[in-house]
């Protein structure tokens, strides 16, 4: 009597079984230096594709390999899907050795690919029988889209199984790889290095400025955010980041690895006061660029956020707020702006890498909340950060466009403009307010109810205060010609 085989479906198998050798260690990340901080990256959460934020990372490993006379095969696997394949490089070898020749292999580990690399060799293959388990081993002579291994001299059709044991001889490696053949003319142990640029381990700046209205002062919060969508494990290793654009010539890659599923979060913290661990990162110059080291090793888990302390806080930042108005977007409530020099004076004084920034405000109960964010470029020693944070609730402002003429025979225009301002605070305050005239710079103006300032060639501002709980109109008439 034959026995019912329990039929399983080839897209219901959760596990494939491979004759894999286990490896004994992993190769040991020296060091990494992250390039990164683009806008891109400030506008995006951390577990957005990194490969489409133009940030990549150049990384730096060390291997111990045994060398015998003749030719030797080093192989490296695992590389990130996002690797670059044409960067991998191998490092200086001792005199006796030589560089035959570099091979990339992209990984696959289908079920057609294994078949088709198993091909000629011996597999096991797995079949449930009711609660008994059949195993059939075999040379396999077809794997797809029918099942067929030879079994002492006799083909054997295998209909349903359950899983199959692939040899290591199939050329199966542990996803991309690289392989290098060496010619050595010696024997021995040798420490080799390689390195390779991969996109997916990218970083970017963050600030937090605790503003205090009552004192008008700041304390300044850096932080670089580092964050690793790959597979690679980074275990106490140098850590350098590049702020800059540097221009990257494109190359063929492996396709991109997208957004990594439950990240893994850290923080690493500093001590505020400044000096020795509270100094995150060593900044020097480095080319046309800026440089931060980290003063320790830190590790970088696969698929993981981390953050870092950039520099110790500056506790006496000095910000200016201010309200602004620009009028051709007609009625709408005065926007909020938080500016600094970044000076010594100032409480700073050091390279800003451009990035995102939060400012938090002081409410009557003494507690910081959230007043705003946004972004700001790469800020050097001496020049200005503005921050555009939101728009002031109880000021608000309305263009009108009182009257417009042109004389065609003596080619002028004129129009007047009315600005209307309103504030419900208890206090007075101070708007600024930007018009635009758009003549191709042949204008003047030639009435105005309070002085203006001709910021550029199409643009005047003027300061407009208003009292508290008041109004006040701003109106001026500007002539054009052509």
């Amino acid at each position: 009597m034959l026995t019912r085989i329990k039929a399983f479906s080839i897209s219901a198998i959760p596990l494939f079984l491979f004759a894999f050798t286990a490896h004994a260690e992993l190769d040991k990340v020296i060091s990494l230096t992250i390039y990164g901080n683009s806008p891109n990256q400030w506008q995006s959460p951390y577990w957005y594709n990194q490969g489409e934020t133009g940030g990549f990372a150049i990384i730096n490993f060390d291997k111990v390999h045994e060398f015998t006379e003749g030719l030797n095969e080093i192989v490296v696997e695992n590389l990130p899907q996002s690797v670059e394949v044409s960067s991998v490089k191998l490092g200086a070898l001792s005199g006796t050795k030589i560089i035959a020749e570099q091979n990339f292999e992209k990984s696959s580990l289908s079920l057609d690919d294994l078949f088709t690399r198993s091909i000629g060799k011996d597999i096991e293959v797995e079949q449930q029988a009711g609660e008994r388990t059949i195993y059939f081993r075999g040379k396999l002579l077809q794997g797809s889209p029918q099942l067929f291994i030879e079994d002492e001299k006799r083909v054997r059709f295998v209909n349903q199984y359950s899983s199959i044991i692939f040899p290591t001889e199939s050329g199966i490696v542990a996803g991309n790889s690289i392989k290098w053949v060496i010619a050595s003319k010696d024997e021995g142990e040798e420490t080799v290095s390689y390195n390779y640029k991969t996109a997916g381990i990218t970083w970017s700046a963050s600030y937090d400025v605790y503003y205090d209205d009552t004192t008008e002062t700041a304390r300044l919060e850096g932080w670089a955010e580092v964050n690793n969508s790959t597979n690679i494990d980074i275990n106490d290793s140098a850590v350098k980041l590049v702020a800059g654009q540097v221009n990257q010539v494109s190359t063929p890659r492996v396709a991109m690895m997208k957004a990594a599923a439950a990240p893994e979060m850290a923080m690493d913290s500093a001590v505020a006061s400044g000096g020795g661990y509270g100094n995150s990162f060593q900044n020097q110059e480095f080319s046309d660029y800026q440089m931060y080291t980290i003063d320790r090793k830190i590790d970088l888990k696969p698929y993981s956020f981390k953050k870092i302390k950039l520099f110790a806080d500056k506790l006496q930042v000095k910000p200016e707020r201010q309200y602004v108005y620009e009028g051709w977007e007609g009625k709408k409530n005065a926007g909020i702006e938080l500016k600094f020099k970044n000076s010594e004076e100032n409480g700073l004084g050091i390279p800003l890498p451009g990035g995102r920034f939060s400012v938090y405000s002081k409410a009557q109960d003494g507690e910081f909340e959230l007043a705003g964010q946004d972004t700001s470029e790469h800020t050097a020693k001496d020049a200005e950060t503005k921050l555009k944070i939101g728009k002031a609730f109880d000021i608000t402002a309305e263009r009108t466009q009182l009257d417009q003429s042109s004389d065609q025979n003596r080619r002028v225009g004129r129009y007047k403009i009315r600005m209307e301002f309103s504030n419900a605070k208890d206090k007075e305050v101070k708007v600024l307010a930007k018009e635009m005239i758009n003549a191709g710079g042949k204008w003047q103006v030639t009435n105005s109810t309070i002085p203006y300032d001709k910021h550029s060639a199409n643009e005047i501002w003027f300061d407009v205060v208003i009292p508290a709980n008041g109004q006040n109109t701003v109106e001026y008439t500007a002539e054009y010609y052509w």
